[in-house]
């Protein structure tokens, strides 16, 4: 897949700590990944818990003329919920680029990639622009983390951002260092 890990499994006692490296590849036996947001988790497990670690891997093409960010001010919702999807547009071309109309796309989907909520439009860029689209979550969402996901398209290139939220997840887990 898209992620190794330095061990699969292993044990520790408690007070120990156990580093792990985890290796990203975008390519594998000579398949390029198409750009865009991959998603899954890496399960931890203890005698009496286990925890499933949300895992995002943003792809982006090789050149970027556009790009996108998420500000997202809360990422804790429930099933049912609407919110803005908080988004500014980039434009990377140039200062001098006339304002360019770019495909603006952005979904939701579960850490196992199923899409539960898309859309997009054709956005006037002229430097950045900010968005600010209507989300409204699905009553039937089980709890658990979900990946929101943008791309922005223009002339072959593909930038892409992507940011985790929580809807009604039971637990926190304060994972340090993994964003």
């Amino acid at each position: 897949g898209l992620l190794s890990l330095s061990d699969s499994s292993f044990e520790i006692s408690p007070g120990q700590t156990k580093v792990l490296t985890l290796e990203f590849s975008s390519a594998i036996a000579d398949v390029e990944y198409i750009p865009g947001v991959y998603s899954g988790y890496v399960l931890v497990e203890g005698s009496d818990y286990s925890v499933e670690l949300p895992i995002v891997l943003d792809i982006e093409s090789e050149e970027v003329l556009f790009d996108s960010s998420l500000s997202f001010t809360n990422t804790d919702y429930e099933a049912g919920d609407s919110f803005s999807l908080p988004v500014r547009i980039y434009n990377l071309i140039s200062e001098e680029q006339e304002a360019t109309n770019v495909l603006f796309e952005y979904t939701i989907k579960d850490l196992a990639g199923n899409l539960v909520y898309s859309g997009g439009e054709t956005v006037l860029v002229d430097g950045q622009a900010s968005l600010s689209s209507s989300v409204e979550l699905s009553s039937n969402l089980n709890p658990g983390y979900y990946v929101v996901g943008t791309s922005v398209s223009y002339a072959g290139s593909v930038g892409v951002s992507s940011e985790v939220i929580d809807i009604d997840s039971p637990e926190e887990v304060a994972v340090m260092g993994l964003t």
